[in-house]
């Protein structure tokens, strides 16, 4: 059966950077993605992305380390991050 992950909206994710989202996958497991996205401006200022991480956690978005359990190059997108584990993304709705 093909794996899957919708993502969870209503778990406070405060503690984690801006635009990290949460998922539930169809095998149970738990995870958070930390991608940097923006769209950072042209000019003198150099910006530097970080990579997009996957940490798997619990229920309550919570994890027993900061070791990334999957990276991707910066700019990856959570769809992108949840494809190349081999996720399907599912709507919740």
């Amino acid at each position: 059966m093909p794996l899957t992950a919708s993502e969870i909206q209503d778990v406070n994710l405060g503690c984690w950077a801006p635009g990290t989202r949460f998922f539930s996958g169809s095998d149970g497991k738990y995870f958070v993605i930390d991608a940097d996205t923006t769209e950072y401006p042209d000019g003198p200022t150099r910006f530097v992305r970080r990579d997009t991480a996957v940490l798997y956690c619990n229920e309550d978005a919570t994890v027993t380390d900061l070791v990334p359990d999957h990276v991707f190059p910066p700019g990856t997108t959570a769809e992108a991050a949840i494809e190349g584990m081999g996720y399907t993304l599912t709507d919740n709705t």
